[in-house]
């Protein structure tokens, strides 16, 4: 299948046509359902993240060798490899305006590793197997104590099941019957959003706004609103497409794909 996009009139609003509706939006339990990944994404931020390198063809991706702060603004190695430092961003708030620190870090490792799970097993084969090896030094300092020096360290924390939540938002949610607040967050972001946009509505089965996050800490959101719309049936995405109504359809057969290659307003990027 591949994606098609076509320019919309209203520069600062993207409309994206796609197959199913949102599922599970918890980060700790999120699967590989690229509609819901590419939604968290934007939502949410972790400690350090990928590297973004540019290729001489333009192209752009996230180096698997190299990493960089998101909201860590730098993270130290002792000398021994047994401890990794981050010294979290300044200023930095949720999308409700609430501060985002070192307690907001601490309570998200904890939750992550009272409710087991795969980000837990990636953090003990980094050699991070408990809570307790992951301490608050004061409010901008999380201090992670390794068994052994181990390099997988990186790579597993640049991922979305360590996205920052924010306590003050969550724990209200936190039961006897729900004590990760797993049900509320597999529908909701309002509050514990950090990333460069923020969920503005859902109309569950039809459509998903995302809108410019104003508490982003770095480089603000280049489009103001992104919408998401619903349409199961492929031709009727296209359909969509082909009339301006939407500016990407996405997992477009091959075979609907022919009637629009020669349409010189429509790009094909494919998988």
């Amino acid at each position: 299948g591949a994606s098609v996009n076509y320019a919309h009139a209203d520069d600062n609003t993207l409309i994206v046509a796609v197959t199913h509706d949102l599922s599970n939006m918890d980060p700790t339990l999120a699967s590989g359902d690229t509609v819901v990944w590419e939604v968290l994404t934007n939502v949410y931020d972790w400690l350090i993240d990928y590297a973004v390198v540019n290729e001489t063809s333009g192209k752009r991706f996230g180096h698997p060798d190299l990493f960089v702060g998101a909201l860590a603004d730098h993270f130290v190695w002792s000398n021994d490899g047994h401890t990794l430092t981050f010294h979290i961003r300044k200023g930095l708030k949720f999308s409700n305006g609430d501060p985002l620190d070192a307690e907001a870090v601490k309570f998200t490792f904890d939750r992550i590793y009272d409710q087991g799970g795969v980000t837990v097993g990636n953090m003990a084969l980094s050699e991070v197997p408990t809570k307790d090896h992951v301490r608050m030094i004061d409010s901008h300092t999380i201090e992670m104590t390794l068994d052994r020096a181990n390099g997988m360290i990186f790579g597993n924390m640049a991922q979305l099941g360590n996205a920052i939540l924010n306590p003050k938002v969550v724990k209200p949610h936190m039961t006897a019957d729900d004590p990760y607040a797993h049900e509320w967050l597999a529908n909701n972001t309002q509050g514990t959003e950090q990333g460069p946009y923020r969920m503005e509505s859902w109309d569950i089965g039809n459509q998903w706004v995302l809108v410019r996050n104003e508490h982003y800490n770095r480089e603000p959101a280049k489009l103001e609103r992104i919408i998401f719309k619903v349409i199961p049936d492929a031709s009727s995405r296209l359909a969509q497409l082909v009339s301006g109504a939407v500016d990407i359809a996405k997992d477009i057969p091959t075979i609907d794909i022919k009637s629009v290659e020669n349409n010189p307003d429509i790009t094909i990027v494919r998988n």
